[in-house]
């Protein structure tokens, strides 16, 4: 009677619970009512992952009640076994393992109450006040119910006749004292941030000023306003005290030790790129390299009266020695500062830069001090790079915030003049040190294009020339292809190949593929094309979700050839490489044709129109491959999601005394809470979603699964509905990529079962053909294969690691599917 242990495979008797205590107290794998990695099942062969206790116990009670190890009675309510304390009545020996506790001490009390209390403030939707009522009501709650269960045990305990010096009952009574205020020193504010700050988690901001400013306050005496003076200030956390948190929580150190970029002629991170491998701080894999990012963020409702007053910006970091996929976590992308834009407007961002700019200073020469369990030693940090959009690089850079200045570009010194004609980009024109000294020199924004020197020079191993990140985000999703999707869209309805209702029509219900179903575009209004140089009217992840699937979703309505659908897919053509994940020289030289192809037949096709500064900045895309390696890496979008944090409390909030300070403590909230339950990289890259234990025989091509995967036809295996891993989600009859074939076209597999052995996940498919690669809709036409051999493909295996759809044409009759890419397959 009771259920198996995932982690140790032992048989842990009696109820549910005493599993959970099991996995809590032996295994140290539970913050509070929060799993720190993702547990499984375990029972019956079941692999489903769980990271919450409750959702782990709900699903063990519904699915597993007649488990083998259970007799299906040990949960119910008032039942011997449902209380971890009692003894199994038929071997007299505890229901759980001598060595493991099961009376909650003191203070492990008092971490699951400030678990607790950590995840409401961790939350963006939460503010202290309704913090604080939580807190009250439940240490009300938590008191009276524990009252009332001490008060009706001690009379039992003395209807038995227990002395009241008996030690069980002294300590059965004590473990009651230490139930009943459960928040205990840890109700206010300021007691919450004590206990954090004291815990070794929370990591406080600075409050920096800068300057003093005058500000209108009420004189209650003579009931005037008077005028004030006040320090104007910003929020900064202390890079060193960051790092150091990060660098030597759980699993970082190995992560970074473990990630050795491969060296086979792909480009596919930072230390790929020429300017890491010839450079002498970074080409040093031990030194620390940060990704540095700037933008605004608007707070208040940006079409109201505070419009603008009330707008913060933000410098967040990480850091590029991570893997990918963990980068791309907003547990790993990190507040550095906290300012108005107002302030930078009045007093620039030198002030703003000055902490950080020391910080990073004494990091580079004397480095950082780290210990972990696989790595002690000193590791020096620099900034490797500084990404955002461009009106913030612009201007954390110095240079000028116009885009009709003549001297717009942070790359080069084309005139603007010529950028509205210019295909490719002039590599004599490029910024140098050398050139960019003698322009702040002469101190002439309009002829030089740069407005002040940038403080970030000083720091040894950064300058802004060569600064190569660019802003692909704004540039292309929310620039190039809204211009361009408008245009022609109004030119292909002008033509009467279809009106806007039906495209309308086809947009809402277009068979999308799963990953793009939380980023469908909105209609496309008349306004939009008779104004295409406005806001697009879609977000970023709408548009490159719109571009991939409009020539698919039209392509039965145009003809082959129109010349107004080929610029979209030329400019797909681009996207294909600048998307990639991976790269090489020779496609980075490819690319440099393909943009100068698509800007020359922009012009052609509207020669009353001039090329943007935007379609400048993608000819300097293939250099800047070559200097960082894929583009893709240092674009804004996580970043800019890191925004809804601040946007939604903001929100909530309502109260801008000093909103900068709210802000900045939260985020720093958010942050101690991963730390608190370990939640940035240990183990969090597979989850296992629902599923059934099943023989391998009463499944199709039994025998060739049996053979194949190694196993007898009697054997039990776990055969789940879908699995992510990375952030990936798969799920049965999605399309992988398991090859290429020697025509270079993609080999499309479909997955028929999702295995799950032990640590091992594992996709049965079913091969598909690939007809042709169909430029019309720029897709891969397909069909399933006749006769299939079904193949065994183990998810580290893929040949490419997003999951596909195989959506359908509108054209009558059409019997093949179509599958469109995100991105160029090496």
């Amino acid at each position: 009677m009771g259920y198996i242990c995932s982690v140790c495979n032992e048989v842990i008797n009696g109820s549910c619970k005493n599993l959970i205590w099991h996995i809590r107290n032996l295994h140290a794998l539970s913050v509070g009512p929060a799993f720190t990695v993702p547990v499984k099942c375990g029972q019956e062969g079941c692999l489903q992952t769980f990271r919450y206790s409750l959702a782990f116990k709900r699903h063990i009670e519904n699915k597993h009640n007649d488990s083998p190890h259970n007799d299906g009675d040990n949960d119910n309510e008032g039942d011997a076994d449902n209380n971890p304390f009692d003894i199994n009545p038929n071997n007299n020996t505890p229901c759980l393992p001598p060595n493991v506790e099961t009376v909650l001490s003191r203070n492990e009390i008092t971490e699951f109450a400030a678990s607790a209390i950590a995840k409401l403030k961790a939350s963006s939707s939460m503010v202290q006040s309704n913090i604080d009522h939580v807190v009250h009501e439940s240490s009300e709650l938590f008191s009276n119910v524990v009252m009332s269960l001490k008060t009706k045990t001690e009379q039992m305990l003395d209807n038995k006749d227990i002395e009241k010096d008996d030690p069980e009952r002294v300590e059965l009574l004590e473990a009651f004292d230490n139930a009943q205020r459960p928040y205990e020193n840890r109700e206010t504010a300021y007691q919450q941030e004590k206990y954090f700050h004291q815990s070794g988690h929370f990591i406080k901001q600075r409050e920096v000023p800068f300057a003093t400013a005058f500000y209108p306050r009420h004189n209650p005496v003579t009931n005037h306003v008077d005028q004030v003076d006040r320090h104007v200030t910003f929020q900064y956390n202390t890079l060193k005290d960051l790092l150091k948190h990060k660098l030597e929580s759980k699993g970082f150190m190995r992560s970074i030790q473990q990630y050795q970029p491969r060296k086979d002629g792909i480009m596919r991170d930072f230390h790929n790129g020429e300017f890491c491998r010839g450079h002498v701080f970074f080409s040093n894999g031990r030194n620390v390299a940060l990704l540095l990012y700037v933008d605004d963020c608007e707070i208040a409702n940006p079409l109201g009266s505070k419009a603008g007053i009330h707008k913060i910006g933000v410098i967040y970091c990480t850091i590029l020695n991570l893997p990918p996929k963990f980068r791309s976590s907003l547990c790993n992308c990190y507040l550095v500062a906290l300012y108005n834009t107002g302030d930078v407007k009045t007093y620039g961002f030198e002030p703003i830069l000055a902490p950080l700019v020391t910080d990073i200073k004494e990091l580079e020469s004397r480095g950082l001090h780290i210990s972990t369990d696989v790595f002690e030693g000193d590791v020096h940090v620099g900034i490797a790079q500084v990404t955002g959009d461009n009106l913030g690089l612009n201007g954390i850079c110095g240079f000028i915030e116009s885009f009709v200045g003549h001297h717009c570009c942070r790359t080069c010194k084309m005139h603007l003049v010529e950028m509205h004609r210019a295909l490719t980009a002039n590599s004599n024109l490029l910024r140098d040190y050398d050139n960019y000294t003698e322009d702040l020199d002469l101190n002439d924004p309009s002829s030089t294009g740069i407005k002040a020197p940038c403080l970030l020079n000083d720091v040894e191993h950064f300058h802004v020339t060569t600064n190569y990140a660019p802003d692909i985000m704004h540039d292309l999703l929310e620039g190039v292809a809204g211009l361009e999707v408008h245009l022609v869209v109004a030119d292909l309805v002008q033509s009467g190949f279809f009106d806007l209702d039906l495209l309308n029509s086809r947009i809402t219900s277009f068979d999308y593929a799963p990953s793009d179903s939380k980023n469908k575009p909105s209609p496309i209004t008349k306004h939009k094309i008779q104004n295409p140089d406005g806001a697009t009217g879609q977000t970023a992840s709408q548009m490159w979700c719109l571009i991939r699937n409009l020539p698919l979703m039209i392509g039965d309505l145009v003809p082959e050839g129109n010349e107004h659908l080929e610029l979209l897919l030329i400019l797909l053509e681009c996207m294909d490489f600048i998307f990639s994940p991976e790269v090489t020289v020779e496609e980075s030289f490819f690319l440099k044709q393909l943009i100068k192809d698509h800007h020359s037949y922009f012009l052609h096709l509207y020669p009353n129109r001039h090329l943007k500064p935007k379609h400048h900045f993608m000819t300097h895309y293939p250099h800047q491959i070559r200097q960082l390696g894929p583009l893709i890496n240092y674009w804004t979008m996580r970043f800019e999601a890191k925004h809804r944090f601040f946007k939604r409390l903001g929100h909530i909030v309502c109260n801008y005394r000093n909103i900068l300070k709210t802000l900045a403590n939260r985020q720093q909230m958010f942050l101690c809470y991963n730390l608190m339950c370990g939640k940035e990289l240990v183990d969090r890259d597979v989850e296992i979603g629902t599923g059934c234990s099943t023989l391998v025989v009463s499944l199709e091509r039994a025998q060739f699964l049996s053979r194949a995967i190694g196993v007898d036809l009697l054997s039990e295996i776990f055969v789940a509905k879908w699995v992510t891993v990375n952030g990936i989600k798969y799920c049965k009859n999605t399309l992988v990529i398991s090859a290429k074939s020697e025509d270079s076209f993609p080999i499309f597999e479909l997955i028929v079962y999702i295995l799950c052995m032990g640590t091992k996940i594992s996709f049965i498919t079913a091969p598909w053909q690939t007809v042709k690669f169909d430029r019309h809709t720029h897709t891969y036409a397909v069909q399933p294969a006749v006769n299939p051999i079904w193949s065994v493909i183990p998810v580290e295996n893929l040949y490419d690691h997003q999951a596909y759809h195989a959506s359908k044409s509108y054209k009558e009759g059409e019997h093949l599917s179509y599958v469109s890419l995100r991105y160029r397959i090496n």
